[in-house]
């Protein structure tokens, strides 16, 4: 049962890192292809700036995962973040070499800079902090929302008779009593008249 629930976890890990990875791609290879006559320092300084903010991206799928899963948390928020590390690096180094091809210059593909210490080491970082601080702040969200239902509990039932409506109601009644009777007065006035009248 616990080697289904960890297979689970792996996969799901697996599949959050491979998206991120597919977006970081995605957006080195629309970088490059905006201009492809741009020197390798302008393309790494852009590669710079958008893999600073991968950890955001990162985090924020993790967190929306882990939310509405039900295994073990922090397997897949490691998982999710090393898988995302590492097939970034792949990415980039994949869109590095497509612009040493274009540009006709040697193709360095090092494998060091996919799997290293450091990435290994960043994506557990990285998991283990979504993992606990998901697991505190959920916990501290669970029991405010249940303060907040054991004091609803605590609040007298709210009424569902109110005794203005029913004032309203009975002077309502009253109203149209009058209004019956006022109608029969003027009827029998009506024959009083019709009647003196037929006299004459």
């Amino acid at each position: 049962m616990w080697k289904e629930t960890l297979k689970s976890d792996l996969l799901q890990g697996f599949k959050i890192g491979l998206v991120c990875g597919i977006w970081i791609g995605v957006v080195a290879l629309a970088k490059l292809l905006e201009d492809m006559d741009k020197s390798l320092i302008e393309f790494a300084t852009e590669m710079v700036l958008i893999y600073a903010a991968y950890p955001a991206l990162v985090a924020i799928v993790i967190v929306i995962t882990i939310s509405n899963h039900e295994g073990s948390k922090l397997i897949l928020a490691n998982s999710g973040a090393i898988i995302a590390y590492i097939s970034a690096n792949l990415l980039l180094q994949i869109a590095f070499a497509i612009y040493e091809i274009s540009n006709n210059q040697i193709v360095t593909f090092e494998m060091t800079e996919i799997v290293s210490v450091s990435t290994m080491i960043n994506g557990l970082l990285l998991g283990m902090l979504l993992a606990l601080s998901y697991k505190f702040l959920g916990k501290e969200v669970l029991e405010t929302s249940v303060s907040d239902t054991s004091e609803n509990q605590d609040l007298p039932p709210k009424p569902n008779w109110d005794p203005r409506i029913e004032s309203l109601r009975q002077e309502v009644h009253v109203m149209r009593q009058e209004m019956n009777s006022s109608k029969l007065e003027i009827y029998q006035l009506r024959k009083e008249i019709w009647q003196l009248s037929s006299q004459r």
